[in-house]
């Protein structure tokens, strides 16, 4: 079951039964290689060394899987002597702003946060219409004063996905718009494309793409028991399609090429081994110390959201800061300019 786990990913999903099962398998694999390790350490205090060994074996042919989930990078990076690139990414589940009456919330949280990484480039998801209904709020008001004055290049139209850049750009859709969410929550014009392109240029006349993300999620609170199997499965073959647009939009880009935001799938998974190819690395997985969660919710917690990266860009620093009113932790990675 633990190595079935750990290379269900190489399944892609199609819709069918088989595929459907392979992909859940893979996103339940930490809670399999968590069943096995207690299993290993019962083994060994009953002396069962026979049982010991053969989960042992397992674990150790799964550690490719280990390490995506469970990076253990004990020395940090040197510090870099060129000039250096920060992207953040946090999936803002509008502020909390979808209640008009409900200030308790504290919309300006992950506002306050996202302004403190003072990163050069700034992507969210499921913003919905930023720069519209905030304006009423008087807690998110003069933060979105502060934004638009340190970040002069930036979309505020209403799409779910929107960047906020220190450097200018030009924007391209990836892939058709995204109908299939549930449109009776978004009665407001609001669209959303699952993905765009952003080419940047930095000061030193340096090109690079940004591309932000929020592919498909399984619509949990939208599912119903009698086609819970159905909706699972589209989910998964539709969000399989959309990563491959988004590679698509990767190998049409220059050699250096951020890709970051909501992936809405763990690790190991067939969307991230598509999008990722032979050639972008993931940047926690680079630089972190230990497992994190990025996706909060009650019994379900995943690393989902992602900075990855390739060309001349070397990560030193990848962080997952507490805070916000979201349900997703922002991924905060800075980046040396030109370390290979």
């Amino acid at each position: 079951m633990l190595l079935a786990s750990a290379y269900a990913g190489l399944v892609t999903p199609t819709g069918g039964w088989l595929s459907t099962a392979a992909a859940i398998l893979c996103v339940a694999f930490q809670w399999i290689a968590a069943v096995c390790l207690c299993w290993t350490m019962v083994c060994l205090a009953a002396r069962r060394w026979k049982a010991m060994a053969v989960t042992t074996l397992a674990i150790c042919l799964a550690w490719p899987t280990v390490r995506s989930h469970m990076p253990l990078h004990l020395t940090g990076a040197d510090a870099p002597t060129q000039p250096v690139f920060t992207v953040a990414t946090m999936n803002v589940r509008n502020y909390n702003c979808s209640d008009t009456t409900d200030l308790k919330k504290q919309p300006s949280a992950s506002l306050r946060l996202l302004l403190d990484t003072d990163a050069d480039v700034i992507l969210t998801q499921e913003t919905f219409a930023y720069g519209w209904d905030y304006e009423r709020f008087f807690a998110v008001r003069p933060l979105l004063a502060e934004l638009r004055q340190r970040y002069p290049y930036r979309s505020e139209d209403r799409q779910g996905i929107t960047i906020f850049s220190k450097h200018p750009f030009t924007a391209t859709p990836v892939g058709p718009v995204e109908d299939t969410y549930d449109v009776t929550r978004h009665d407001r014009g609001w669209m959303h494309h699952y993905a765009m392109a952003y080419d940047l240029t930095l000061p030193d006349g340096q090109r690079l793409r940004v591309i932000n993300v929020h592919l498909r999620s399984f619509g949990l609170a939208t599912l119903h028991v009698d086609n819970a199997w159905q909706g699972v499965a589209r989910a998964f073959a539709l969000r399989a399609e959309q990563a491959r647009q988004v590679r698509q939009a990767v190998d049409s880009g220059p050699r250096t090429v951020v890709v970051a935001g909501d992936f809405n799938d763990v690790p190991t998974s067939n969307t991230l081994r598509t999008v990722m190819g032979g050639d972008l690395s993931d940047s926690w997985q680079q630089c972190a110390v230990w497992p994190v969660a990025t996706l909060h919710k009650p019994w379900i917690h995943h690393r989902i959201d992602y900075v990855l990266y390739r060309g001349d860009l070397s990560p030193v620093a990848s962080r997952v800061p507490a805070g916000g009113t979201s349900d997703h932790r922002a991924v905060v990675t800075t980046f040396a300019l030109g370390r290979k």
